[in-house]
């Protein structure tokens, strides 16, 4: 075994083998009591002063050693703030238990061991403090003024009472306090009567502090708070001159003062107050101040002023203000300035203008500020400043066409200037779609009211010039056409418009049958038909044509547009006489040119349907009776013509032979 239970008194044996040998021990245990303690002891504290309001105070925790344990043996105490049951350890040694702070409750646990052996018992002990009321101070300053430059300076400590003292944060009233100063917060708090200062306290160095101890008559209880001294030196003033400006150009003169602080004083502190007067006796007697220093100003402005400076009551000085006008800027063109070359693209009074362009005219001084308003009113009060001066977007419909511009430059008081702000009209018209025959061309004569225009350049849909003039004459390629025109005033302006064809009947088919000729067309209007572009019927049959080409027209009833195509009916002769006298000598069937490069095709046959002749052509048939150049006999042959629109024509020909 390694681990045994053990009750009262036992015997356990140990065996030892070394070097196979063995021996065997008897060990006796014995248990011995822990010290009888309260394993809790509650600790009430009441009626405690909470001196200088901390929450906290001292307790001697050895004074409750007899409620923990009241044994003849002897014993030892020690405290800790941790104890774990579990493994029985304690941790966080408290090492001063006679000054133990508690802070309102604490709860401490305490080692009870036996002086002659290692056994021990836990306790845990409950404190509980309940206060009385707290003496509540605060913070206290006393400042003076060492006028006299020695540094010796008396100070009576009761003016800081009311500053320590506050009654509405105290239970206590202030006739209950036994006030006691001291040089430092250990007496203070120690509250030994042969280290108090007393009432007056002369102070040999700027800041020292004092420390004040109110202890209640009643209760004993007290706090203490620190009192701070400090000797201020006067401030020096200084005469000064500042120069200023009406920089917002409205005939007055505004200063802040406050912006000049440093002219005033020789040695600056944050602790100095500057307050202004139009005359040395107000300066000197703190009345009728200035009320706005931060925007001075009066009418007629002062050529002098006073100022007095304060860093605590009373210690002040007072100096003069002298006021000198500032020189302004000379503008090189004080203007005003015409705006005059903007276009009013949109000829709706609103267009973008660059209002930076006449800066160099108006002053080329180095670092020169330029600053636009769109009103005068906007300029003397600083306000609505144009962010964007060289992209401002004016509009003519609404407000002013002046705008104010000021100049500043280092060194100088501004200067202002203006400008005129004038849009010139754009020649804007529309060119209505221009629609034109397949066949044919269109014109177009351009004419723009209001403006003399002085440049014309056409473009057509690929981008060549067509015209130069108010016309363009003879187009007839369809798309997208541009025509940029210039007025006199400087202004252009380009418009797009579109050429398209008419709407028109298509041909579909044409179909011959003898002498007949049927015209299928299709369109989105009530057709019509002619032979002859004048005569129109609403019938697409044609009868009793004659041979040879023959033109058909195809239009809608309202339309401008004719659609034309030819047709043939052929004149094919049923007799040759190749005799070699001029007349009738070839078959010839002529006009097949109408099917463009189609190609028609002629075979011709004997009675044995032997081919004697084959030709394809898209201009005319020519057969001169022969086999390769050799008679053949007189005789009828058959022949057969395709045509490249379907129609097939199959007869006999005679041809006669001399032989």
């Amino acid at each position: 075994m390694t681990n045994a239970i053990i009750t009262g008194n036992n015997q356990l044996f140990a065996k030892i083998t070394s070097y196979n040998c063995t021996q065997i021990y008897p060990v006796n245990f014995s248990l011995v009591s822990t010290p009888a303690v309260n394993s809790t002891v509650n600790v009430a504290l009441n009626n405690i002063c909470d001196n200088n309001n901390d929450g906290v105070e001292m307790y001697n925790l050895t004074l409750s050693q007899p409620q923990i344990y009241n044994g003849s043996s002897n014993v030892t105490f020690t405290y800790y703030t941790s104890y774990n049951a579990a493994t029985h350890t304690f941790s966080g040694q408290i090492t001063n238990p006679t000054q133990f702070m508690v802070q309102g409750t604490a709860t401490v646990y305490v080692k009870v061991k036996f002086n002659n052996n290692e056994c021990f018992s836990a306790s845990q002990l409950n404190i509980q403090m309940i206060f009385l009321p707290a003496v509540v101070l605060s913070n206290a300053v006393l400042n003076t003024c060492d006028e006299d430059f020695n540094l010796s300076e008396t100070f009576q400590l009761n003016d800081a009472v009311p500053q320590l003292f506050i009654p509405a944060q105290n239970t206590y009233a202030l006739s209950n306090m036994n006030i006691s100063y001291y040089l430092t917060a250990a007496e203070a708090n120690a509250g030994n009567a042969a280290n108090q200062i007393g009432n007056t306290y002369t102070a040999n160095i700027s800041t020292v502090q004092v420390w004040a101890r109110f202890q209640s008559k009643t209760t004993g209880c007290f706090s203490v708070a620190p009192i701070q001294l400090n000797t201020y030196f006067p401030p020096k003033a200084i005469n000064s001159s500042i120069t200023i400006c009406d920089e917002n150009l409205d005939g007055t003169y505004e200063v802040n003062l406050m912006n000049y602080t440093n002219l005033y004083i020789d040695i600056p502190n944050q602790m100095n107050t500057f307050s202004f007067y139009l005359t040395q006796s107000d300066a000197q007697n703190g009345v009728n101040a200035i009320v706005n220093p931060t925007n001075f100003t009066a009418q007629p402005f002062p050529a002098q002023i006073w100022v007095k400076i304060q860093n605590i009551p009373a210690c002040d000085d007072i100096a003069s203000i002298n006021f000198i006008i500032g020189n302004k800027i000379v503008l090189q063109n004080a203007g005003p300035f015409n705006l005059n070359n903007v276009c009013d693209n949109g000829n709706d009074g609103i267009e973008n203008v660059n209002l930076t362009q006449f800066q160099q005219q108006i002053y080329s001084g180095a670092n020169a500020v330029f600053t636009y308003y769109a009103s005068l009113a906007d300029l003397n009060a600083g306000t609505n400043a144009i962010a964007n001066p060289s992209t401002y977007q004016f509009n003519q419909n609404s407000g002013s066409n002046i705008i104010y511009v000021k100049v500043s430059a280092p060194g100088f008081c501004p200067e202002m200037t203006s400008m005129k702000i004038s849009l010139k009209l754009v020649p804007i018209f529309e060119i209505p779609t221009q629609y034109f025959c397949p066949d044919g061309t269109f014109t177009y004569t351009l004419k723009v009211e209001g403006h003399n225009i002085v440049s014309y350049v056409w473009t057509n849909p690929s981008g060549q010039v067509v015209s130069t003039t108010n016309t363009i004459t003879g187009m007839n390629v369809v798309g997208t056409y541009s025509v940029t025109v210039t007025s006199d005033n400087g202004c252009s302006y380009t418009a797009t418009f579109e050429a398209k064809y008419y709407d028109v009947p298509v041909i579909q088919q044409m179909v011959a049958s003898g002498s007949t000729y049927t015209i299928t067309a299709t369109g989105s209007q009530p057709i019509v038909y002619s032979i002859d572009g004048i005569t129109w019927q609403s019938s697409n049959v044609f009868y009793n044509l004659p041979t040879g080409i023959i033109t058909f027209y195809v239009k809608y009833v309202e339309g401008k547009c004719i659609v034309k195509q030819d047709g043939v009916i052929l004149d094919i002769k049923n007799a040759i006489t190749p005799n070699g006298d001029g007349a009738n000598d070839k078959w010839i069937i002529r006009n097949l040119h109408v099917f463009g490069t189609k190609m028609t095709n002629v075979k011709v046959f004997d009675r044995y349907q032997y081919l004697i002749f084959e030709q394809n052509t898209n201009t005319q048939i020519i057969w001169d009776g022969t086999i390769s150049g050799r008679p053949i006999p007189t005789s009828s042959y058959w022949y057969v013509i395709t045509l490249p629109d379907g129609r097939s024509f199959t007869e006999w020909i005679l041809v006669k032979n001399n032989n």
